[in-house]
C-alpha cells in the first residue's frame, strides 16, 4: 500500500505557451513544490529543463512568455502583496522574498536565469531586445542587450497599469489603466511624450487586442462602475459588456456587439480570449445562450456568427497562426472531463481529436505552434497527473512530455465513476464516486471543492489545488473510505443558470440543498454505513462543510473545514473583500444594510452554532488573502465555549492556496488522522 506522501508526490505541468515565429513550447513543471521551466522545440520536441531550482520554497511561476523569435523566456517568480502591503513568506525567512521578473536567453548554452526587477506584469517588445514592465502606475523598460540591465522609467500615470499589449510591429503599446472603479485604454508610442487615450467613456475598457497589421484594436467595454465583489462573484449579477473595435489611425471606434440583458462577463472556468483570425475577423466568447461558446465577428460585414453551439461548456481555445483551425476543449457529452476538438474556420467542418489521446484522457489549455502543424495541450486522466502533450493531427502523431503515470502513486488509484442525482429542489447535480474494494458497508466522505466556480473532474484537474484534492480522495479510498466529490450549484461546467443560481451564497445558500441531497444519497447506499458519514472541503468547500456540521450533525458525524468562511457579513468587511454592500455608508441605506446583513448571517454557519454537535478539525493559514484567518480563529473559540469537539491546525506564513508542497502533506495527514479517529471502527 502506498503512503500519503506517494499519493501526493505527483508531477504537475501547467501554463504552456508558444513562440510566434518558431516552433517552440514552454511550460512550468512542479514536483513536490519544486517549480522549474521546460521547453521543447521542433523538429524532435525533446523536452529540456532550463531552470534548476531545487527547493520547495513556495515561489510560484506565472506570466510565462516566449519572445516572438523563440530566443528569450520571460516569467514572474513569486506572489503579490496582501492588503497590508506584505509579500508572502511561506518559508518564514528573515527577509521575505519579493515578486520578481526574470528572463532566460535560450540560445546561449549555459545561460542562467537573470533577475530583472520587482513587478507582477511584463511583456516583450516585438522585434526588439526590450522588455517592458509595470509597477502600479509606472511603466519601465529594460534592454536585454545592455549588459547593465538597468531599468529605465518610461512613463507614470494615475491608477494602476493592469494589462500590456504590443502591436506586432512593436511601434505602439496598448495599456489598460485601472483607476478604482473605471478603466481606460491608452497607447504609448516610443518617442512620444504623452499617452493617447482610446475612446474614453464612463464605462470600463479592458482586454485590448491588436490586429496583425496593427491597424485595429478590439476591446471590451463593460457597463458602468466596477460591481461590488459580492455581487459579481456570488450573485446573479451580470457585468454587461460590449465588443468594440477602434481604428488606431483614424481613432474612430465602433461597437460591433452588445451583450443581451441579464448577461455579462462569464464566470465559467476556462480561457477564452479575444483573438484575431486575420485583419478583418476576430473571435470572442460569451454565454448569452446560457453556455460559453465562441463567435466570429467580421468587421467588414459587421456580422457575428456562432462557431460552436450546444449545451456544453467550451472551456479553452486557441487559433493556429495561419487562421485555418480553431482548437478547443469542451465537455459535450462528458460531464466529468474535457475533450479536444478542432474546427476548420474556412469550411466549418469539425474533427474530434480526442481519439488520438489515451482512453480516459482529459484535455486542457490548447496552444498552437508557429508553423500551424501541431497543437500543444496539458493532458490528465484518472491515473495520469497533468503532463504536456503535442499533437500533430495531420500525421496522427502524439508526443507526451512526461511519464504515462508517476512511478508509485497512481498504481493504487481506484476507478472513478461519474454520477448524478437530484437535489432537494429537483435540480440535477453531478459528482465523482470512488469506492474501495469489497461490499462494505464503508465509512463515507463527501468532498467539496472551493471557488465555488471551480469544478472537479474524473481525474487530475488543471487547478493544482484540485489535483491535490483528487489525489487525497484516492488515498482516502485506499484507507477504506467511500468518497463522493460533489459539483454543487455554483460550479463551472453546467451552464450559466447552474453557475450563477439565484439566490445562493450569502443571499440564501441554496447550494446547501445539494450538500444535504448528497449526504442522503450516500446514506441510502447499501455499501455505506449511514452512521459514519463525514465531510470535508477547502475554501468555499470549507464554508459548506461548516454549514453541514452546524445544520446536520445528525447526518454528518465529523468534518474537516480548511480555511472556510463562517460569518459572511464579518468576512466581507475584511480588507481583501472591501465590500461596500456590508458597510453602511449612508444614513438612508441603514434599513437595507441591516436586512442584507441579516440574510447573509442566516446563510452562514455562525447562525446555526446552537445545533452544531459533530467534531471538526479546522485548518487555516494565517496569511490567507481570500478568507481571513480570523474566521477559523473565532469559530474555534466559539465551539470550544460550547463544548463541541474542535481541533485546530494553524499554518504560519502560508496563503490560501498553499504555496509549498509540505502544508498539503501535513494538512492532509492531520485530516486523515482526524477522520479515522471519528469515522473508522
Amino acid at each position: 500500500m502506498q503512503s500519503l506522501e506517494e499519493y501526493l508526490g505527483f508531477t504537475f505541468s501547467q501554463n504552456m505557451v508558444s513562440a510566434r515565429q518558431k516552433d517552440r513550447l514552454a511550460w512550468v513543471r512542479t514536483t513536490k513544490g519544486i517549480r522549474n521551466l521546460f521547453i521543447a522545440s521542433a523538429p524532435g520536441y525533446d523536452p529540456v529543463q532550463v531552470t534548476a531550482w531545487r527547493e520547495d520554497d513556495g515561489q510560484m511561476i506565472s506570466g510565462l512568455q516566449i519572445s516572438d523569435n523563440g530566443r528569450y523566456l520571460l516569467f514572474i517568480r513569486g506572489e503579490g502583496k496582501n492588503e497590508l502591503d506584505e509579500y508572502p513568506n511561506p518559508l518564514s525567512l528573515n527577509q521575505p522574498p519579493k515578486q520578481m521578473l526574470w528572463f532566460i536567453d535560450l540560445e546561449n548554452r549555459g545561460s542562467q536565469p537573470v533577475e530583472l526587477a520587482e513587478t507582477s506584469l511584463a511583456c516583450f517588445r516585438p522585434d526588439f531586445t526590450e522588455i517592458y514592465f509595470s509597477r502600479k502606475g509606472q511603466l519601465f523598460r529594460v534592454d536585454t542587450a545592455d549588459s547593465t540591465l538597468e531599468p529605465e522609467e518610461v512613463l507614470s500615470t494615475r491608477g494602476k497599469i493592469t494589462e500590456l499589449s504590443w502591436s506586432d510591429q512593436g511601434d505602439r503599446l496598448a495599456m489598460t489603466v485601472t483607476r478604482y472603479r473605471h478603466s481606460f485604454i491608452g497607447i504609448h508610442s516610443p518617442g512620444q511624450d504623452r499617452i493617447q487615450w482610446l475612446n474614453p467613456s464612463f464605462d470600463r475598457d479592458i482586454q485590448p487586442t491588436w490586429s496583425a497589421d496593427g491597424q485595429h484594436i478590439a476591446y471590451l467595454k463593460c457597463h458602468g462602475v466596477k460591481p461590488d465583489i459580492t455581487d459579481f462573484w456570488f450573485n446573479s449579477f451580470s457585468d454587461r459588456f460590449e465588443l468594440w473595435v477602434i481604428n488606431t489611425n483614424s481613432m474612430k471606434a465602433r461597437r460591433y456587439w452588445q451583450c443581451p440583458e441579464e448577461h455579462g462577463l462569464s464566470l465559467q472556468e476556462g480561457d477564452r480570449p479575444i483573438t484575431w483570425v486575420n485583419e478583418s475577423q476576430l473571435l470572442f466568447s460569451h454565454e448569452a445562450s446560457g453556455w460559453d461558446h465562441v463567435y466570429r465577428l467580421d468587421i467588414d460585414r459587421r456580422q457575428v456568427e456562432a462557431l460552436t453551439e450546444g449545451e456544453y461548456l467550451l472551456h479553452s481555445y486557441a487559433v493556429d497562426r495561419h487562421g485555418g483551425w480553431l482548437y478547443f476543449t469542451h465537455n459535450e457529452g462528458k460531464h466529468h472531463g474535457y475533450h479536444l476538438s478542432r474546427l476548420n474556420l474556412n469550411n466549418g467542418s469539425e474533427e474530434d481529436l480526442q481519439s488520438l489521446l489515451p482512453e480516459g484522457s482529459i484535455a486542457f489549455q490548447p496552444v498552437t505552434v508557429a508553423s500551424g502543424n501541431a497543437v500543444g495541450l496539458i493532458m490528465g486522466g484518472d491515473q495520469q497527473p497533468l503532463i504536456p502533450v503535442l499533437i500533430k493531427p495531420d500525421e496522427q502523431q502524439v508526443l507526451c512530455f512526461g511519464q504515462p503515470a508517476y512511478e508509485t502513486g497512481c498504481r493504487g488509484f481506484h476507478k472513478v465513476e461519474g454520477i448524478s442525482f437530484q437535489s432537494k429542489d429537483g435540480l440535477e447535480v453531478h459528482g465523482q464516486l470512488m469506492k474501495p474494494e469489497g461490499k462494505g458497508p464503508f465509512p463515507a466522505l463527501l468532498t467539496l471543492h472551493g471557488g465555488p466556480w471551480c469544478q472537479t473532474v474524473a481525474g487530475f484537474s488543471n487547478w493544482h489545488g484540485l489535483s491535490y484534492v483528487y489525489a487525497f480522495c484516492q488515498y482516502l479510498v485506499s484507507q477504506g473510505f467511500l468518497v463522493l466529490s460533489l459539483n454543487y450549484r455554483g460550479s463551472s461546467g453546467y451552464g450559466k443558470a447552474f453557475r450563477q443560481p439565484d439566490p445562493y451564497c450569502w443571499n440564501g445558500a441554496t447550494e446547501y440543498q445539494d450538500v444535504q441531497a448528497a449526504g442522503e444519497w450516500l446514506a441510502n447506499r447499501l455499501d455505506v454505513d449511514a452512521q459514519r458519514i463525514g465531510i470535508w472541503g477547502k475554501s468555499y468547500g470549507g464554508y459548506l462543510t461548516a454549514m453541514a456540521l452546524a445544520r446536520n450533525s445528525d447526518m454528518f458525524k465529523a468534518g474537516v473545514d480548511i480555511e472556510g468562511c463562517h460569518h459572511f457579513p464579518r468576512e466581507f468587511r475584511q480588507g481583501h473583500w472591501n465590500s461596500e454592500k456590508f458597510f453602511c455608508i449612508a444614513a438612508e441605506e441603514i434599513d437595507e444594510a441591516r436586512e442584507r446583513a441579516q440574510k447573509a448571517l442566516e446563510s452562514s454557519p455562525w447562525h446555526y452554532l446552537d445545533t452544531w454537535q459533530s467534531p471538526v478539525l479546522l485548518i487555516h493559514p494565517d496569511d490567507d488573502r481570500n478568507v481571513h484567518f480570523e474566521e477559523s480563529q473565532r469559530l474555534y473559540d466559539e465551539l470550544r465555549k460550547r463544548n463541541v469537539t474542535v481541533e485546530g491546525m494553524a499554518i504560519p506564513d502560508e496563503v490560501h492556496s498553499f504555496l509549498r508542497h509540505s502544508p498539503w502533506v501535513e494538512g492532509y495527514r492531520r485530516a486523515e488522522q482526524f477522520l479515522k479517529k471519528y469515522l473508522k471502527k
